[in-house]
């Protein structure tokens, strides 16, 4: 049993839970997702490597439950920066920048990556935390089309939302090279996230 830390057993999970989250997200942003094991993150972490396995029996699961409170995070946040932004163009620049600026400093695998390290049980339960995205950028666009500021026929293709989250995803793994040092002849990080963003609005016809 391992030693109880924060005056209750609630608080040590919580401890153990952040120090994990801690560690794997370092260790995943300088080795990679495929480099590390669960004793490295337990050893990064402070703990034992037993207490690890107590509370994700597999690299797997951490990453799962890791996905899962970020997402949670993240959308909270981006759902008060949109609420704050009426004008759906604005909105849509909001979405785009905000995940790319997340992107670029929380190292997740990109989503096609996932399903070669996962299973599918695993990769389906991280894809469906991932809806909540789906669905915001959904009733952007509702609300633009509504205003004129995008084409109706854009809205109503099926395909508009995998492909808008697909010019992220590659955004967003262009800014990660860079910030490792990969260099870029668009200026750098920044320049790329504003380039995607205006891709973003000329794919989706912004007026």
């Amino acid at each position: 049993m391992p030693r109880v830390t924060g005056g209750s057993l609630e608080a040590h999970r919580r401890d153990a839970r952040a120090r994990a989250f801690d560690a794997f997200a370092r260790l995943m942003y300088e080795r990679g997702y495929d480099a590390i094991t669960l004793a490295d993150i337990a050893e990064t972490a402070g703990m034992a490597r037993t207490s690890m396995y107590n509370y994700y029996p597999t690299k797997e699961a951490l990453l799962v439950d890791y996905t899962a409170a970020e997402m949670a995070r993240f959308v909270d946040e981006l759902r008060v920066e949109l609420y704050r932004t009426p004008d759906p163009v604005d909105r849509l620049r909001t979405f785009v920048r905000q995940q790319l600026e997340y992107l670029a400093t929380h190292h997740l695998p990109p989503g096609p990556a996932l399903r070669d390290v996962l299973s599918s049980d695993a990769f389906r339960s991280i894809s469906e935390h991932a809806q909540a995205l789906d669905d915001i950028l959904h009733g952007i666009l509702i609300d633009g089309a509504a205003t004129k500021a995008f084409p109706q026929t854009i809205v109503d293709d099926p395909a508009t939302v995998s492909l808008v989250l697909a010019c992220i995803t590659s955004g967003a793994a262009r800014t990660d090279t860079e910030s490792k040092g990969g260099g870029d002849a668009h200026g750098g990080p920044d320049a790329r996230i504003e380039a995607t963003v205006q891709f973003v609005l000329r794919a989706v016809g912004a007026g």
